[in-house]
């Protein structure tokens, strides 16, 4: 899992559906005030939530746990009974006052979000939140990061990047600073915050200017606003109507151009991670690395997930790292999920729902999470190092792979050789779209390694000899692929999902034929490990001369 800052206190506080996954994964003794804060949230009655923590802090007075159940008690208050504003101001005025600086600074930015969201206190929200932004100081924060990755005996980033975090903490303090600020009517003050916030997230704060620029009367501000947020992230129904109301104003009435404008815009605007090509080592071996993403286009911490993989993409060759992009049906339709999709999930998280984003280095499935755009920096320093250390591990398998199409047929040949013949491994087989272009609700709009499809019965992949050499043939029918896939979609509309109604927005995306890659990788079914990978672009061959030719061995289904 990815590391925070925040005391332990405060990851309680934050992250109960975190710290369950690790549990899940690396089965502890939980403490027992730990447990009990967990327990308390079992019963859905908030009132008998308030009633549990409330004991648990008389139980266990000294525990991290008993800190968390009094901030978690005031988020209750404010969220299910904001009528009880005295009793909310006396619990946080008590709270505040015995936390230490770092977490006084956290405390205060959440419980003033939560006030603004609600509404309520809001002269106490700014009051708490102007207080955090006079707590952030960038060296003690950088002292402070360094302190807590030496306490967990990890190697820290560099004071660069734990500058770049601590500013990116810092301008959605004075962006959360902004939103309370208009909702007390203060919109001079709070364009001042929203366009100090706009040098380190424009994206995140592009909608508040927007509105505030419309207040004042100067659409053409408004627009460009809306377009520099639409170009990267979502926009809810009522900017995107906004957004179209005025493009129309400036274009003739049309709308024509629009979606051309914002493809131009969302490829020109700068990554947050600009990453120098990957240079060999001496200690460089033949494996490939298979880098594997679950995430789809509902999403919105998936973005800071796709822009990670972009950058894998353009720092390492397809003969350093392969990449797979599965994408899912949550929480909203993406018209890239297909049969496959689910299969590889169910295969990584057998008995329970796959979280968005989720990645898997060399077969180690991570349910990491995901965070805004600009985070994607944060997730490279967690998976970054996963990915160097597998290019120096010894591969475990050899694999030699050719693919060629003809007309609407894919035919691949993989000879694979030197795995463990005793083993459990099978060959898989993945026919990779390099890049779709489609505009999801998170607003990412172009999309690299998207799976198609995976070979084998049931999408498990192809049995190896117990010989320890294969050679092994298969064929992939792109009008058959696509016709079950959109028979698959077609279904899913019809019955939806979970006792809901499914849509896909607009056309569902066409499988181009020209823009094919296949993926093979060797895998223990037992262990998950991923012992050798290839990538190879499809041959395009006319003729059975050229397939020939193109192949080595002739090639049947």
């Amino acid at each position: 899992m990815l590391k925070t800052t925040y005391l332990a206190l405060l990851a309680l506080f934050f992250s109960a559906v975190t710290i369950a996954h690790q549990d899940a994964a690396a089965p502890k003794r939980i403490p027992a005030a730990e447990q009990a804060y967990r327990d308390a949230f079992s019963n859905k009655d908030p009132t008998k939530q308030i009633e549990s923590l409330e004991k648990l802090i008389v139980d266990y007075p000294d525990s991290s746990s008993a800190w968390a159940a009094k901030q978690s008690i005031i988020r209750i208050l404010i969220e299910k009974f904001p009528d009880r504003q005295e009793e909310i101001s006396k619990r946080t005025a008590e709270v505040l006052a015995k936390l230490p600086e770092e977490a006084k600074r956290d405390t205060l930015r959440s419980l003033a979000n939560a006030m603004t969201t609600a509404g309520i206190l809001l002269d106490k929200a700014e009051e708490m939140a102007k207080q955090a932004l006079a707590l952030m100081d960038e060296r003690k924060s950088v002292e402070s990061s360094k302190k807590s990755y030496a306490d967990r005996k990890e190697k820290p980033p560099d004071d660069a990047y734990l500058v770049y975090e601590f500013r990116l903490t810092w301008a959605q303090a004075l962006a959360n600073l902004g939103r309370t600020l208009v909702k007390r009517s203060k919109d001079s003050e709070a364009e001042s915050a929203f366009l100090g916030a706009y040098r380190y997230i424009p994206e995140e704060v592009a909608e508040d200017l927007s509105d505030l620029a419309l207040k004042k009367g100067n659409r053409p501000a408004a627009l460009e606003y809306l377009m520099v947020a639409s170009s990267c992230q979502g926009l809810g129904r009522d900017h995107r109507n906004t957004l179209e109301s005025l493009y129309r104003e400036a274009h003739d009435g049309t709308l024509e151009g629009l979606e051309t404008m914002l493809d131009e815009r969302a490829k020109a605007y700068p990554s947050p991670l600009d990453l120098k090509p990957y240079v060999r080592s001496a200690n460089r071996s033949k494996r490939v690395v298979l880098a594997e993403l679950f995430t789809t286009t509902g999403c919105g911490p998936c973005i800071s997930a796709d822009v990670m993989f972009e950058a894998i993409l353009t720092k390492y060759t397809r003969e350093d790292v392969a990449v797979l992009v599965y994408h899912g049906l949550e929480p909203g339709p993406d018209p890239m999920f297909n049969q496959a999709s689910e299969s590889r999930e169910r295969y990584y998280v057998a008995k329970q729902s796959i979280g968005y984003p989720s990645y898997v280095v060399d077969g180690k499935f991570d349910s990491g999470g995901g965070f805004s755009r600009a985070y994607a920096p944060r997730i490279y320093n967690h998976y970054g190092p996963q990915i160097e250390k597998g290019l120096e591990a010894a591969e475990q398998a050899r694999i030699e792979l050719n693919a060629v199409r003809n007309e609407n047929v894919v035919r691949v040949h993989a000879s694979v050789s030197g795995y463990d013949s005793a083993g459990t491994s099978k060959l898989h087989i993945a026919l990779v779209e390099k890049n779709v272009h489609f505009a999801g609700t998170n607003g990412v709009r172009f999309h690299p390694m998207v799976v198609r499809w995976l070979a084998g019965p049931s999408f498990a992949g192809l049995d190896l000899s117990s010989s320890g050499a294969s050679a092994l043939d298969y064929e992939f029918d792109l009008s058959k692929i696509a016709a079950e896939t959109g028979a698959f979609l077609d279904e899913l509309e019809r019955k939806g999902l979970n006792g809901r109604p499914v849509q896909f927005k607009g056309n569902k995306p066409v499988t181009n034929s020209d823009n094919m890659a296949v993926v093979a990788w060797v895998q223990d079914v037992d262990n998950k490990q991923v012992l050798q990978s290839r990538y190879v672009e499809c041959t395009l061959v006319r003729t059975i001369r050229e397939q020939e030719f193109a192949m080595p061995v002739k090639v049947g289904k």
